[in-house]
């Protein structure tokens, strides 16, 4: 009917609100990339009031508040950004709910884990940012263990290990730390492809204290194409690195790549 019609034109809208938003944040352009995402937001509301079982309306109000919390957490805004984080997290609890052997929904999940722990670490609220980091984890874990062929799992687990590892040397837990980044480790080195996975991996030898491991990782990233070099430039996990000598000319190199 005609009221069906109407909704999905709705969806349809805030499909293309959110795909706009992604080009305005690319572009560096947050406050309109916001301004997007939060009319993808209220058309998602709007939708899922109506029909509260229709999996793809809540899905796509998920995707709204995360990409809503990530825009206002790279403006400062902490506490509205975690606030969108657990409205993302509260609808993919739901979902998990409604059909617990959904790996999409099981993913969902996993992510809101990780936004909400890393707003949480943000606000320096560790013991909660590390039980949110645990939660998400144990899902990629089970996940990646069923299938273990898998790389896109596979290098999810590295990447949920290297984020444990990280938090837990925050919090001088080193005997920790070392596990999870020993593991995150041994992952990337059997699956890292792209120029991410190989960037991560630098991460993860440079808070294991092998730098030349790290800087290897790093070289590998810039061939392959790694060019976000403000991000590196300001990146904690690399801290141990600054002071060698071959810093400065990979970020360089970086740099004439961005």
């Amino acid at each position: 009917g005609l009221g069906d019609v109407y909704k999905r034109q709705q969806d349809d809208l805030a499909v293309s609100h959110k795909k706009l938003g992604k080009v305005l944040r690319e572009h560096g352009d947050n406050v309109g990339a916001l301004a997007e995402y939060q009319a993808a937001r209220a058309i998602g509301r709007r939708l899922v009031a109506k029909d509260p079982r229709n999996s793809r309306w809540q899905r796509g109000l998920w995707m709204s508040h995360v990409r809503v919390g990530e825009v206002l957490s790279a403006q400062g805004d902490l506490e509205g950004g975690l606030g969108e984080y657990l409205a993302a997290r509260a609808i993919a609890t739901r979902l998990v709910e409604l059909d617990p052997d959904n790996v999409g929904w099981q993913r969902d999940l996993s992510l809101s884990h990780v936004k909400v722990g890393g707003s949480l670490e943000a606000k320096g609220e560790l013991a909660g940012a590390l039980a949110e980091l645990e939660a998400g984890n144990a899902i990629v874990d089970r996940l990646a263990a069923s299938n273990p062929q898998n790389p896109v799992w596979q290098r999810r687990l590295a990447n949920s290990n290297l984020l444990l590892g990280g938090l837990l040397q925050r919090m001088a837990e080193p005997g920790a730390a070392r596990e999870h980044l020993a593991r995150a480790t041994a992952i990337y080195g059997r699956t890292a492809v792209t120029s991410t996975d190989l960037y991560n991996a630098a991460c993860a030898h440079a808070l294991s204290g092998d730098p030349d491991k790290a800087f290897e990782m790093l070289d590998n990233a810039v061939v392959k194409g790694f060019r976000v070099y403000g991000h590196a430039a300001k990146d904690s996990t690399l801290s141990s690195l600054r002071t060698d000598r071959r810093w400065k000319p990979l970020l360089e190199r970086m740099k004439a790549k961005d």
